[in-house]
């Protein structure tokens, strides 16, 4: 608003690869859910790069199944021990049900949706092999709603409103699952990843977005 002539290139990319665009002062902003670690910030600080950090949101990720699929309510703990390899067949949830083994899918390897997920369950090493990658939110979407034994993971963004055109699309599609707290293991409250519910922080699965 200041600058008339100012002009603004978006990029969208993965958290891995907007990270090093950054690093390499390709460009001069991101908007991600990571903090840059310490030594990114002191290799920035080598380079004469004087970072800054925003918090301006507040994001979450969203679990999808099938339309087909009735288990649309399920235990942290049990979502835990699916990412643990623990647990890889809805058998294993539900005995009444009649899917086979768990397939879960993330948006791209290198986002921060898997981050997210392994920094939440202390995951040091690799996912299980039933986890695998598409290229974008839109894909997974797309898998979920062909195969009844998927188990998606999205950034919540591509859901949460209504009203807009695409994300009623996909709503149409999928089921969107709810989960317990963290410190509930009976299953008393289910929280969806419903705006009012990110925003008292309810919902388990709950992320900052920083400008950076």
């Amino acid at each position: 608003s200041l600058y008339k002539d100012a002009k603004v290139a978006p990029v969208y990319l993965s958290g891995d690869s907007i990270l090093k665009l950054f690093l390499d002062d390709s460009v001069r902003v991101i908007i991600t859910s990571s903090k840059l670690t310490d030594n990114e910030v002191a290799y920035l600080r080598g380079k004469s790069i004087i970072p800054r950090t925003t918090k301006i949101a507040y994001d979450a990720l969203a679990f999808i199944v099938n339309k087909s699929n009735t288990d649309s309510l399920i235990l942290y703990n049990t979502l835990k021990d699916i990412f643990t390899g623990k647990t890889s067949k809805w058998e294993q949830i539900n005995p009444q049900s009649k899917l086979n083994d768990i397939k879960v899918v993330f948006d791209n390897a290198g986002s921060n949706n898997v981050k997210t997920i392994m920094n939440k369950f202390g995951i040091t090493g690799s996912l299980p092999n039933y986890c695998f990658s598409a290229t974008k939110n839109s894909e997974v979407i797309s898998f979920v709603e062909s195969h009844p034994e998927a188990l998606g993971i999205i950034s919540v963004n591509w859901i949460s409103d209504p009203r807009d055109s695409i994300s009623h699309s996909f709503l149409s599609k999928i089921n969107v699952v709810s989960v317990t707290s963290e410190y509930d293991s009976d299953g008393s409250e289910f929280y969806s990843p419903h705006p009012a519910y990110i925003a008292n922080q309810s919902y388990p699965f709950i992320r900052e977005v920083y400008t950076i």
